[in-house]
């Protein structure tokens, strides 16, 4: 990218020089010429050009149906069975349905979850035992591993599951919000959960 720029400037430049020593024939052109040249300055920008920040976005939906304009699909469902099954965790299962025309990238130390109790308390769920605990990770089970192990990636027109870990403490009974933060994206979803 930046060779190319060097080469429309000289490129440029060249056409510039022969014109100015034609305007110098003609004087009635130099003010064109020169207008010419302050307007195009900005044509060929230098290397400290800005990137552009990506903006972090919140959509908001429903639970378990399509969230409009992604083509996904986030549920998840509460069941006591699977309490104290990992010590000082409940486990809350989560789908995620990716209907879209790219995958969907995952990041288990960036990507945030929140879960919002029915009275509105906000719960941290961690998505990723394996880098919250690695010593609690591998006293898991490798079956059990390989159910609750957060995803890396959701391929084209594909579900997966996997289980988010919320403190014991937590009461998910009717919980009413599920939070989303994709950090590849720079997007949070805002899931209203129904009953």
């Amino acid at each position: 990218m930046v060779t190319e720029l060097r080469r429309n400037k000289r490129r440029f430049s060249s056409v510039l020089t022969n014109f100015i020593t034609y305007a110098y024939v003609s004087r009635k052109t130099l003010p064109i010429v020169i207008v010419l040249t302050v307007l195009s300055m900005g044509c060929f920008p230098g290397r400290n050009v800005p990137t552009a920040k990506k903006r972090q976005t919140k959509i908001e939906g429903q639970a378990g149906r399509m969230i409009t304009g992604m083509s996904v699909t986030v549920d998840a469902d509460y069941d006591p069975r699977l309490d104290n099954l990992i010590a000082g965790f409940k486990l809350l299962p989560v789908v995620l349905k990716n209907m879209s025309l790219r995958n969907i990238p995952m990041d288990d130390k960036l990507d945030r979850w929140v879960i919002v109790g029915e009275k509105g308390q906000k719960y941290k769920a961690v998505n990723s035992l394996r880098h919250h605990d690695a010593r609690l990770w591998r006293e898991v089970p490798e079956k059990m591993q390989n159910l609750i192990d957060y995803p890396e990636v959701v391929p084209i027109n594909y579900s997966v599951t996997f289980d988010l870990l919320i403190p014991a403490k937590a009461n998910l009974e009717y919980f009413k919000e599920i939070h989303y933060f994709n950090a590849a994206w720079g997007q949070e979803l805002i899931l209203e959960k129904d009953y």
